[in-house]
Protein backbone atom coordinates (compact mmCIF):
# COMPACT_ATOMS: atom_id res chain seq x y z
CA UNK A 1 0.00 0.00 0.00
CA UNK A 2 1.33 3.10 -0.72
CA UNK A 3 0.43 6.66 0.13
CA UNK A 4 1.25 10.32 0.30
CA UNK A 5 0.44 13.51 2.02
CA UNK A 6 -0.99 16.73 -0.39
CA UNK A 7 1.32 18.78 -0.54
CA UNK A 8 0.45 22.72 -1.03
CA UNK A 9 -2.92 22.62 -1.60
CA UNK A 10 -6.33 24.34 0.44
CA UNK A 11 -7.54 20.64 1.11
CA UNK A 12 -5.71 18.65 2.87
CA UNK A 13 -6.05 14.68 1.89
CA UNK A 14 -4.00 11.65 1.25
CA UNK A 15 -3.15 10.43 -1.82
CA UNK A 16 -3.63 6.15 -2.07
CA UNK A 17 -1.84 4.00 -4.87
CA UNK A 18 -2.56 0.11 -5.76
CA UNK A 19 -1.09 -1.37 -8.20
CA UNK A 20 -2.77 -4.93 -9.58
CA UNK A 21 -0.55 -7.14 -9.47
CA UNK A 22 1.58 -6.58 -6.34
CA UNK A 23 3.27 -9.13 -4.06
CA UNK A 24 0.12 -9.54 -2.14
CA UNK A 25 -2.31 -9.98 -5.14
CA UNK A 26 -2.41 -11.98 -8.38
CA UNK A 27 -5.17 -12.18 -10.94
CA UNK A 28 -4.69 -15.61 -12.77
CA UNK A 29 -8.26 -15.31 -14.25
CA UNK A 30 -10.13 -13.26 -16.81
CA UNK A 31 -13.34 -11.91 -15.60
CA UNK A 32 -15.52 -9.21 -13.74
CA UNK A 33 -13.70 -8.19 -10.28
CA UNK A 34 -14.65 -5.80 -7.65
CA UNK A 35 -12.12 -3.67 -5.34
CA UNK A 36 -13.93 -2.64 -2.43
CA UNK A 37 -12.20 -0.41 -0.09
CA UNK A 38 -13.06 -0.41 3.50
CA UNK A 39 -12.19 1.29 6.93
CA UNK A 40 -10.51 0.62 10.08
CA UNK A 41 -14.06 -1.18 11.29
CA UNK A 42 -14.42 -2.90 8.15
CA UNK A 43 -16.98 -0.74 6.80
CA UNK A 44 -17.20 -0.29 3.19
CA UNK A 45 -16.33 3.58 2.19
CA UNK A 46 -16.69 2.43 -1.77
CA UNK A 47 -16.32 -0.29 -4.28
CA UNK A 48 -15.00 -0.15 -7.73
CA UNK A 49 -15.54 -2.80 -10.31
CA UNK A 50 -12.64 -3.69 -13.16
CA UNK A 51 -12.83 -6.38 -16.20
CA UNK A 52 -9.58 -8.30 -17.61
CA UNK A 53 -9.64 -9.97 -20.64
CA UNK A 54 -7.55 -12.38 -22.56
CA UNK A 55 -8.08 -12.19 -26.24
CA UNK A 56 -9.04 -15.35 -27.76
CA UNK A 57 -11.46 -13.57 -30.19
CA UNK A 58 -11.59 -11.27 -32.30
CA UNK A 59 -14.18 -8.79 -32.01
CA UNK A 60 -15.90 -6.24 -35.08
CA UNK A 61 -18.14 -3.98 -34.37
CA UNK A 62 -19.96 -0.76 -36.38
CA UNK A 63 -22.19 1.54 -35.37
CA UNK A 64 -25.74 2.56 -37.19
CA UNK A 65 -28.66 4.65 -36.98
CA UNK A 66 -31.61 2.98 -35.75
CA UNK A 67 -33.22 0.57 -38.19
CA UNK A 68 -37.26 1.79 -36.72
CA UNK A 69 -38.35 4.92 -38.23
CA UNK A 70 -39.68 6.15 -34.93
CA UNK A 71 -36.07 6.75 -33.57
CA UNK A 72 -34.31 6.85 -36.11
CA UNK A 73 -33.11 10.43 -35.22
CA UNK A 74 -32.47 9.46 -31.52
CA UNK A 75 -30.86 5.72 -31.24
CA UNK A 76 -27.81 4.10 -32.60
CA UNK A 77 -27.92 0.62 -33.38
CA UNK A 78 -25.05 -1.52 -32.54
CA UNK A 79 -23.82 -4.77 -34.96
CA UNK A 80 -21.04 -7.02 -34.27
CA UNK A 81 -19.41 -10.06 -35.35
CA UNK A 82 -17.22 -12.95 -32.63
CA UNK A 83 -14.44 -14.74 -35.05
CA UNK A 84 -13.11 -17.68 -33.46
CA UNK A 85 -10.87 -19.79 -35.70
CA UNK A 86 -8.70 -20.73 -32.76
CA UNK A 87 -11.24 -21.54 -30.42
CA UNK A 88 -13.86 -24.73 -30.42
CA UNK A 89 -17.33 -23.35 -29.56
CA UNK A 90 -19.25 -26.34 -29.21
CA UNK A 91 -22.37 -24.79 -28.23
CA UNK A 92 -22.57 -20.96 -28.80
CA UNK A 93 -26.11 -20.04 -27.67
CA UNK A 94 -25.55 -21.65 -24.55
CA UNK A 95 -21.80 -20.66 -23.84
CA UNK A 96 -20.87 -17.53 -25.13
CA UNK A 97 -22.63 -14.38 -24.04
CA UNK A 98 -21.70 -10.72 -24.63
CA UNK A 99 -22.29 -7.36 -23.20
CA UNK A 100 -22.41 -4.02 -24.69
CA UNK A 101 -21.27 -0.62 -22.97
CA UNK A 102 -22.22 2.48 -24.25
CA UNK A 103 -19.41 5.03 -23.45
CA UNK A 104 -18.00 2.54 -20.35
CA UNK A 105 -21.25 3.41 -18.74
CA UNK A 106 -22.12 0.06 -16.26
CA UNK A 107 -25.77 1.76 -15.62
CA UNK A 108 -26.88 1.31 -19.50
CA UNK A 109 -25.35 -2.47 -20.13
CA UNK A 110 -27.02 -4.39 -22.77
CA UNK A 111 -25.78 -8.62 -21.65
CA UNK A 112 -26.66 -12.09 -22.17
CA UNK A 113 -27.05 -11.58 -26.20
CA UNK A 114 -27.49 -14.63 -27.93
CA UNK A 115 -25.75 -15.19 -31.48
CA UNK A 116 -28.51 -14.43 -34.33
CA UNK A 117 -26.27 -16.40 -36.68
CA UNK A 118 -23.39 -18.39 -37.33
CA UNK A 119 -21.40 -18.18 -40.52
CA UNK A 120 -18.01 -20.97 -39.75
CA UNK A 121 -15.97 -19.73 -37.13
CA UNK A 122 -18.18 -16.60 -36.77
CA UNK A 123 -20.72 -15.00 -34.74
CA UNK A 124 -23.26 -12.74 -36.37
CA UNK A 125 -24.99 -10.67 -34.32
CA UNK A 126 -27.37 -8.39 -36.60
CA UNK A 127 -30.52 -7.50 -34.70
CA UNK A 128 -32.51 -4.55 -35.93
CA UNK A 129 -33.70 -4.10 -32.09
CA UNK A 130 -32.17 -5.84 -28.92
CA UNK A 131 -28.66 -3.96 -29.06
CA UNK A 132 -30.23 -0.10 -29.66
CA UNK A 133 -29.06 2.70 -27.29
CA UNK A 134 -30.74 6.07 -26.79
CA UNK A 135 -27.94 8.04 -28.56
CA UNK A 136 -28.15 11.03 -25.74
CA UNK A 137 -26.17 14.30 -26.73
CA UNK A 138 -22.95 15.63 -26.09
CA UNK A 139 -20.97 15.98 -22.44
CA UNK A 140 -21.23 18.86 -20.88
CA UNK A 141 -17.74 20.30 -19.26
CA UNK A 142 -15.57 22.23 -17.22
CA UNK A 143 -12.24 22.96 -16.72
CA UNK A 144 -10.74 23.58 -12.82
CA UNK A 145 -7.00 23.32 -14.00
CA UNK A 146 -6.71 27.08 -13.22
CA UNK A 147 -8.57 26.51 -10.14
CA UNK A 148 -8.66 30.51 -9.13
CA UNK A 149 -9.39 32.10 -11.95
CA UNK A 150 -13.19 32.07 -13.76
CA UNK A 151 -12.13 30.37 -17.04
CA UNK A 152 -14.10 28.39 -20.15
CA UNK A 153 -17.58 27.11 -18.51
CA UNK A 154 -17.00 28.77 -14.83
CA UNK A 155 -18.70 31.76 -13.77
CA UNK A 156 -16.51 32.54 -10.73
CA UNK A 157 -14.62 31.49 -8.66
CA UNK A 158 -14.14 32.03 -4.17
CA UNK A 159 -12.16 31.07 -1.40
CA UNK A 160 -14.31 30.75 1.87
CA UNK A 161 -13.54 27.67 3.54
CA UNK A 162 -12.29 25.90 0.93
CA UNK A 163 -11.71 26.92 -2.74
CA UNK A 164 -15.80 27.54 -4.47
CA UNK A 165 -16.24 27.43 -8.15
CA UNK A 166 -19.56 28.20 -9.44
CA UNK A 167 -20.41 27.01 -12.90
CA UNK A 168 -22.76 28.87 -15.35
CA UNK A 169 -26.25 28.20 -15.28
CA UNK A 170 -27.47 25.17 -17.37
CA UNK A 171 -30.23 24.89 -19.45
CA UNK A 172 -32.49 22.08 -20.73
CA UNK A 173 -31.19 20.95 -24.04
CA UNK A 174 -34.05 18.50 -25.07
CA UNK A 175 -35.90 21.01 -27.09
CA UNK A 176 -33.09 22.78 -28.94
CA UNK A 177 -31.59 21.79 -31.84
CA UNK A 178 -28.37 19.31 -31.51
CA UNK A 179 -24.98 21.58 -31.50
CA UNK A 180 -21.39 19.52 -32.02
CA UNK A 181 -18.33 20.17 -29.57
CA UNK A 182 -16.02 17.34 -28.90
CA UNK A 183 -16.31 15.79 -25.56
CA UNK A 184 -14.57 13.04 -23.48
CA UNK A 185 -17.80 10.88 -23.46
CA UNK A 186 -18.41 11.24 -19.98
CA UNK A 187 -14.61 10.77 -18.64
CA UNK A 188 -12.23 13.00 -16.48
CA UNK A 189 -8.66 14.00 -16.68
CA UNK A 190 -7.37 15.36 -13.34
CA UNK A 191 -4.87 17.73 -14.12
CA UNK A 192 -3.24 21.40 -12.86
CA UNK A 193 -1.24 24.29 -14.54
CA UNK A 194 0.68 25.29 -11.10
CA UNK A 195 2.52 21.59 -10.88
CA UNK A 196 3.14 18.37 -13.01
CA UNK A 197 2.19 16.09 -10.09
CA UNK A 198 -1.31 15.84 -10.14
CA UNK A 199 -1.22 13.03 -7.80
CA UNK A 200 -0.18 14.98 -4.27
CA UNK A 201 -0.40 18.77 -5.54
CA UNK A 202 -4.01 19.41 -7.21
CA UNK A 203 -6.10 21.00 -5.06
CA UNK A 204 -9.81 20.27 -4.32
CA UNK A 205 -12.35 22.76 -4.83
CA UNK A 206 -16.60 22.59 -3.83
CA UNK A 207 -18.19 23.10 -7.69
CA UNK A 208 -21.74 24.35 -7.67
CA UNK A 209 -24.37 22.64 -10.41
CA UNK A 210 -26.95 25.15 -11.45
CA UNK A 211 -29.67 23.95 -13.72
CA UNK A 212 -32.67 25.70 -14.88
CA UNK A 213 -35.84 24.43 -14.89
CA UNK A 214 -39.19 26.56 -14.57
CA UNK A 215 -41.17 23.71 -12.95
CA UNK A 216 -40.46 21.10 -10.32
CA UNK A 217 -40.04 17.51 -12.13
CA UNK A 218 -41.38 15.92 -9.30
CA UNK A 219 -42.10 12.11 -10.43
CA UNK A 220 -38.84 11.46 -10.93
CA UNK A 221 -34.97 12.62 -9.46
CA UNK A 222 -31.82 14.34 -11.39
CA UNK A 223 -28.94 14.01 -10.84
CA UNK A 224 -25.38 15.37 -12.06
CA UNK A 225 -23.97 12.14 -13.92
CA UNK A 226 -20.24 10.86 -15.42
CA UNK A 227 -17.33 8.88 -14.95
CA UNK A 228 -16.38 11.29 -12.24
CA UNK A 229 -17.91 8.78 -9.48
CA UNK A 230 -18.27 5.99 -11.51
CA UNK A 231 -21.51 6.76 -13.07
CA UNK A 232 -23.25 6.41 -9.69
CA UNK A 233 -26.77 7.65 -8.55
CA UNK A 234 -26.57 8.84 -4.69
CA UNK A 235 -27.83 11.35 -2.78
CA UNK A 236 -24.38 13.39 -2.90
CA UNK A 237 -25.13 13.91 -6.93
CA UNK A 238 -28.86 14.31 -6.43
CA UNK A 239 -29.86 17.61 -7.52
CA UNK A 240 -32.88 19.79 -5.18
CA UNK A 241 -34.85 22.41 -6.37
CA UNK A 242 -34.86 26.08 -5.34
CA UNK A 243 -38.02 26.97 -6.29
CA UNK A 244 -37.65 30.88 -5.29
CA UNK A 245 -34.66 30.60 -8.36
CA UNK A 246 -36.27 28.21 -10.99
CA UNK A 247 -33.31 26.16 -10.40
CA UNK A 248 -31.75 22.69 -9.60
CA UNK A 249 -28.40 22.67 -7.56
CA UNK A 250 -25.86 20.44 -6.41
CA UNK A 251 -22.87 20.97 -4.96
CA UNK A 252 -19.47 18.51 -5.46
CA UNK A 253 -16.25 18.33 -4.11
CA UNK A 254 -13.84 17.59 -6.99
CA UNK A 255 -10.53 17.51 -7.65
CA UNK A 256 -8.75 20.17 -9.96
CA UNK A 257 -9.30 18.64 -13.64
CA UNK A 258 -11.05 18.86 -17.17
CA UNK A 259 -14.70 16.92 -16.22
CA UNK A 260 -17.01 15.80 -18.79
CA UNK A 261 -21.06 15.80 -17.10
CA UNK A 262 -24.53 15.96 -18.01
CA UNK A 263 -28.06 15.43 -16.66
CA UNK A 264 -30.18 12.09 -16.02
CA UNK A 265 -33.38 11.40 -14.60
CA UNK A 266 -34.19 8.08 -12.73
CA UNK A 267 -37.28 6.97 -11.26
CA UNK A 268 -37.50 5.42 -7.77
CA UNK A 269 -36.62 1.98 -9.14
CA UNK A 270 -32.61 3.49 -10.73
CA UNK A 271 -34.46 3.10 -13.95
CA UNK A 272 -32.30 5.81 -16.03
CA UNK A 273 -33.31 8.21 -18.56
CA UNK A 274 -30.60 10.07 -20.91
CA UNK A 275 -32.74 12.10 -22.96
CA UNK A 276 -35.46 14.05 -20.65
CA UNK A 277 -32.87 16.80 -20.22
CA UNK A 278 -30.49 16.36 -22.62
CA UNK A 279 -32.54 14.58 -25.47
CA UNK A 280 -31.16 12.40 -27.94
CA UNK A 281 -29.62 12.92 -31.24
CA UNK A 282 -28.24 10.39 -33.78
CA UNK A 283 -25.37 12.74 -34.45
CA UNK A 284 -23.85 12.33 -30.83
CA UNK A 285 -20.32 10.89 -30.62
CA UNK A 286 -20.38 8.10 -28.45
CA UNK A 287 -17.89 4.97 -27.59
CA UNK A 288 -19.24 1.69 -27.88
CA UNK A 289 -17.77 -1.58 -26.25
CA UNK A 290 -18.55 -5.27 -26.61
CA UNK A 291 -17.24 -7.94 -24.26
CA UNK A 292 -17.10 -11.81 -24.83
CA UNK A 293 -17.95 -13.47 -21.89
CA UNK A 294 -17.02 -17.70 -22.59
CA UNK A 295 -18.46 -20.19 -19.98
CA UNK A 296 -17.52 -23.79 -21.74
CA UNK A 297 -19.88 -26.76 -20.72
CA UNK A 298 -18.60 -28.11 -17.33
CA UNK A 299 -17.01 -24.92 -16.18
CA UNK A 300 -17.42 -22.93 -12.99
CA UNK A 301 -17.15 -19.03 -14.64
CA UNK A 302 -17.43 -17.06 -17.49
CA UNK A 303 -14.24 -15.92 -18.90
CA UNK A 304 -13.59 -12.51 -20.74
CA UNK A 305 -11.75 -13.72 -24.32
CA UNK A 306 -13.04 -10.90 -26.48
CA UNK A 307 -13.14 -7.14 -26.82
CA UNK A 308 -14.04 -4.81 -29.18
CA UNK A 309 -15.36 -1.08 -29.57
CA UNK A 310 -16.44 1.22 -32.34
CA UNK A 311 -16.93 5.11 -32.33
CA UNK A 312 -20.48 6.61 -33.92
CA UNK A 313 -18.57 9.04 -35.49
CA UNK A 314 -18.40 7.10 -38.60
CA UNK A 315 -21.95 5.86 -38.67
CA UNK A 316 -22.39 3.10 -41.55
CA UNK A 317 -25.66 4.24 -42.65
Amino acid sequence: RNFESSFNTVQPYTYYKLQIPNDNTTLKLSGNYLITITNEDDEIIFTRPFIVYQPKVTVGVSVHKSRNISSISTKHNIEFSVNHPDLRINNPSQEIKVAVYQNHDWNTIIKNIKPQFYRGNQLLYKYSDKVSFWAGNEYLFFDTKEIRNATNNIAKTRLDGLLQTYLYTDEMRKNKPYTFYPDVNGNFVIRTIDSEITATEADYSQVHFALEAFTDIEQDNIYIYGDFNDWQLNEENRMTYDKNHKLYTCTLLLKQGFYNYSYVTANDNQEINNRAIEGSFFQTENDYSVLVYYKPIGSRYHQVIGYGQANSENLRN
